[in-house]
């Protein structure tokens, strides 16, 4: 076979594993979560080991909401959590979002943003020392990440507009990476709008959430 056929899928139309019904299944789930003020922040996932076509499953789904939705198409955000590692992952996320927003919406907070993502690479890569020139540059000091959840919470009501965020590889995250992404996530479900939709491996993605909540629960105590 050639290389490509082990990379993922971009279009439904080259489906040959009846992954269709799956995905539309999916989209009817998203909807419904949408259209009900009661389950918005829901969290949708695709599970499957290694080379079961995950991505191939997510590409399917944004083609087919984005082709269903031409009048009115919803916010749709891709996240590849893995580049940024260590304790700058909830960081990460956040820019993430903000700057996916920021494509639909003249997001007022630019400068600080681009001053975040700065603190989140020296944070990943320590050797780096970019946040306070950039910073100083920019004029605008160091927000929390409370501020910055609150400011999401703002875009989203004055965009009005439905939202899913997907996060792809999970289960290439270290356990404390995992843990600290879930629990983020689990702290942006009451924003408006928004539902999630994350990608792991059902094997490994558990065994490392439970290691990491094992290892928070005895520091704490």
């Amino acid at each position: 076979a050639s290389p490509s056929a082990f990379l993922p899928q971009r279009h439904i139309a080259n489906d040959k594993l009846g992954r269709a019904r799956f995905v539309d299944a999916l989209i009817v789930g998203i909807r419904r979560s949408w259209e009900d003020p009661a389950t918005h922040g829901a969290i949708f996932g695709v599970s499957g080991t290694i080379g079961t076509g995950k991505t191939s499953v997510l590409n399917f789904l944004v083609e087919r909401i984005i082709g269903e939705s031409a009048s009115s198409p919803p916010i749709i955000i891709r996240i590849d959590p893995w580049p940024i590692r260590g304790a700058a992952i909830q960081k990460h996320l956040l820019f993430e979002i903000q700057a996916g927003l920021a494509e639909h919406y003249n997001y007022s907070g630019i400068n600080s943003l681009v001053a975040d993502y700065a603190n989140i690479i020296e944070t990943g890569w320590p050797r780096l020392s970019m946040p306070s020139v950039i910073r100083e540059a920019l004029g605008v000091g160091p927000t929390s990440l409370e501020n910055e959840v609150a400011e999401i919470a703002d875009v989203l009501k004055r965009i009005n507009s439905n939202t899913l965020i997907i996060i792809d590889d999970l289960d290439r995250l270290l356990p404390l990476e995992l843990y600290s992404l879930i629990r983020q996530v689990d702290h942006l479900r009451g924003l408006p709008q928004i539902t999630f939709l994350l990608s792991y491996d059902p094997e490994t993605t558990p065994i490392n959430f439970a290691k990491a909540s094992r290892f928070m629960d005895a520091k704490l105590t």
